[in-house]
């Protein structure tokens, strides 16, 4: 499909909202890869996905419009190793951001964190907020040794589970004696 109107059908025939055709329309200027985009919102409805949390999840995480349908689908059978299908799609809607995680940093960084973390609380993180999942593995193994080193090993579940804003702080900005 490489007309801007047949894709605003489409687009009108699934009930997406004008705005959000027109926001993907902008995005894409120039690029008419309208297939790519038809792609992706095959991928996700088959997993479960209205329309309507596709369109949030387009508001609210551009990349999706311009990350590789291929990217995508890695990213959501990579996910269905550790959650039930009929989890995927709430998993999903709850954390739009395990579509557009790029390269292998997803697989790596559940890697890590299921030797650091407790069963129960890495399927807490991996269905709710995920965020640690979406870092850069490289960031995430330093920020994990830098812990270590400082003595907090011990403490690492409690603090990517309570305080994942310490993850993002800057080094010199942590209080150990908080902790």
């Amino acid at each position: 499909m490489s007309d801007v109107n047949e894709f605003k059908k489409y687009m009108l025939d699934l009930n997406i909202d004008d705005n959000i055709t027109q926001y993907i329309l902008d995005v894409l200027y120039g690029e008419n890869d309208f297939n790519s985009i038809i792609v992706k919102f095959e991928i996700l409805t088959h997993e479960g996905i209205s329309v309507n949390a596709i369109q949030d999840e387009i508001v609210e995480n551009p990349f999706f419009i311009t990350c590789e349908p291929k990217e995508m689908e890695k990213n959501i059978n990579i996910l269905k190793k550790y959650v039930d299908s009929n989890e995927i799609a709430n998993v999903i809607e709850m954390n739009p951001e395990y579509l557009t995680i790029q390269k292998d940093y997803f697989e790596q960084n559940i890697k890590m964190l299921k030797i650091i973390l407790s069963e129960e609380n890495f399927e807490f993180l991996l269905k709710g907020n995920g965020e640690i999942f979406t870092f850069n593995s490289d960031y995430l193994e330093k920020r994990l040794e830098f812990f270590i080193k400082n003595g907090l090993k011990d403490k690492l579940e409690t603090l990517i589970v309570e305080r994942i804003d310490l993850f993002e702080a800057d080094e010199d900005e942590i209080d150990f004696e908080e902790i």
